[in-house]
């Protein structure tokens, strides 16, 4: 170093001290290869612009119009966060009644009633029952495992599913078909499991079935069932979803199945807790007795419980997915069910269509 970059720097500290000791002095450094007016010119074409026959704008396209090399589009798109090739959907509730309802579905979440039992019910149609022509081969070292293309169809299934909220245990039944004949014998089988000193509030979408009119009759014998609606478009403020999710993202991505019966057995029994399989999350089931147990009792415990050669059945979501996930902290206890007094919720039930 010459004695006069040591003067410049003397010079510089004793003037700005540490504030522009590391800064590169006005007029100093690398030029620009590119103007700003160029730079501002690329970005504001590729956000506000189409290319000719093509929807959006790729490198070399953008490049090509800007009179820059792709590697130069490629760094002005990172240093600004612009990815054209991405594009992401939303959508609006348009139901006149969405913050009633908004409010009355997360009432039940953060403070349900005492002496009832809040249920997430959703059914999840069309689960296809697909067996593949050839089996599949086996992964090996530098190759997943593989399979046909081509597959055959046997039949489908529905899987009818309510989630409880408090211990996020789920009560569930394959049928054939999700119409309003149906609906009422899977309200008949959480009926059944719900002790008779607990009142069922349903969180459930506006699907036709659910609003059936002859559906109502039978929602009249049987009081202690109440219906909570949410808003049109929001299918995302019930928590069953996710049990959906992982039901599909583990036990039946992969499953082939030679008939529907075959695929509502794995639906049960895969994410139902048996002697040696484990559930979604990995965890080891224990299993219990095929007798009825109370509902809190198995729910605490963290087992489900399944009767022997039915339709219907229940499971324990596993811990990581459902249960932490849930609005209340301390959602593991089943005395979370127990806040206020019966008969006295701070929003409405809504009227039975």
């Amino acid at each position: 170093m010459n004695p006069g970059t040591v003067r410049v720097w003397r010079n510089r500290f004793a003037s700005y001290r540490l504030k522009k000791l590391g800064a590169v002095a006005a007029g100093r450094g690398r030029k620009p290869v590119i103007s700003e007016l160029k730079i501002n010119g690329t970005v504001e074409l590729t956000r506000f612009s189409k290319p000719e026959g093509a929807t959006q704008w790729s490198v070399g396209s953008r490049a090509a119009r800007s009179g820059v090399s792709p590697a130069q589009v490629q760094r002005i798109w990172a240093a600004r966060g612009l990815k054209p090739h991405l594009v992401e959907t939303f959508k609006l509730s348009e139901d006149p009644h969405f913050d009633e309802k908004l409010i009355n579905v997360c009432g039940l979440y953060l403070d349900p009633p005492e002496n009832a039992i809040v249920l997430c019910l959703e059914g999840n149609t069309s689960i296809q029952a697909m067996d593949h022509n050839q089996p599949s081969l086996l992964m090996q070292k530098g190759r997943g495992e593989t399979m046909t293309h081509d597959y055959k169809r046997n039949g489908t299934t529905t899987l009818f599913a309510a989630l409880e909220v408090a211990t996020g245990k789920v009560i569930g039944s394959c049928i054939a078909k999700h119409r309003h004949e149906e609906f009422p014998g899977f309200l008949k089988t959480i009926e059944k499991e719900v002790p008779n000193r607990l009142e069922i509030h349903l969180i459930l979408d506006n699907y036709a079935t659910h609003k059936h009119p002859e559906v109502k009759p039978w929602l009249d014998k049987h009081p202690r069932f109440h219906l909570h609606f949410t808003p049109t478009s929001s299918s995302w403020l019930n928590l069953v979803e996710r049990t959906f999710r992982d039901l599909t993202d583990w036990p039946l991505r992969r499953a082939f199945s030679t008939q529907s019966r075959t695929l509502s057995r794995q639906s049960r029994t895969t994410s139902g807790p048996t002697t040696n399989t484990p559930s979604v999350s990995g965890h080891e089931n224990v299993p219990i007795d095929g007798q009825q147990e109370d509902h809190y009792s198995v729910a605490a415990s963290g087992h489900g419980s399944r009767r022997s050669g039915a339709k219907s059945f229940s499971f324990h979501c596993p811990r990581g997915s459902t249960k932490d996930h849930l609005p209340h902290a301390a959602a593991a206890s089943p005395r979370n069910s127990v806040q206020i007094p019966a008969g006295s919720l701070p929003f409405p039930a809504f009227p039975r269509q």
